[in-house]
């Protein structure tokens, strides 16, 4: 899994239709940062813009 925010300095980038990669897309023409906790049993992921509104969270658990 690859995952990145969109823009975190003065650029920002359309959907790439050709890139595998690109599989979910959003630009809110904001500057965004993620914040990431591991633990020993998961990753959470929580992306938020400028503002400090979180615009996306998911958690990845380890399997048993």
């Amino acid at each position: 899994m690859y995952v990145t925010t969109n823009a975190s300095g003065q650029k920002f980038n359309e959907k790439k239709l050709d890139q595998f990669y690109h599989a979910v897309h959003f630009q809110n023409f904001k500057q965004m940062y993620a914040a990431i906790t591991v633990t020993k049993s998961s990753l959470t992921y929580e992306a938020y813009d400028i503002e400090g509104q979180r615009l996306d969270r998911f958690e990845v658990r380890q399997r048993r």
